[in-house]
């Protein structure tokens, strides 16, 4: 009997972590979260859903690019990650992208370049 009511209570414990992280996560909207801290909102933030989405549906064309004899594979593979940028950004309201600041929480990343890249170390991930 104690067993069952200490299973409860971490039951609830975890459904109401969950809650927490989905409220917290719902703040950000379509916004994509980079760094580590962002690991624990990745199931419950909109933006990040959508772009994990969006990689995983890229992600073997972006790396069947290295392996075919495309004339111009860094062309073809900016495309995909342009691609993935822009349909974060055209979401509504539009997804931005944000960084874990050094004080914690999140800024934005404002140099296209840089989100560019982190969206090619992503891709490049198997």
């Amino acid at each position: 009997m104690k067993l069952d009511q200490e299973n409860v209570k971490k039951q609830k414990q975890e459904a109401e972590k969950k809650r927490k992280l989905e409220t917290e996560a719902s703040e950000f909207g379509n916004d994509v979260l980079f760094g580590r801290g962002a690991k624990k909102f990745q199931k419950y933030a909109p933006g990040c859903i959508a772009f994990n989405k969006l990689i995983d549906a890229n992600r073997e064309d972006y790396q069947e690019i290295s392996k075919s004899k495309c004339a111009k594979p860094n062309i073809a593979k900016s495309k995909i990650v342009g691609k993935v940028i822009d349909e974060i950004k055209a979401m509504d309201p539009p997804g931005r992208f944000l960084g874990e600041s050094n004080g914690g929480g999140f800024v934005l990343i404002s140099d296209d370049s840089e989100i560019r890249k982190k969206v090619r170390t992503i891709l490049k991930k198997g």
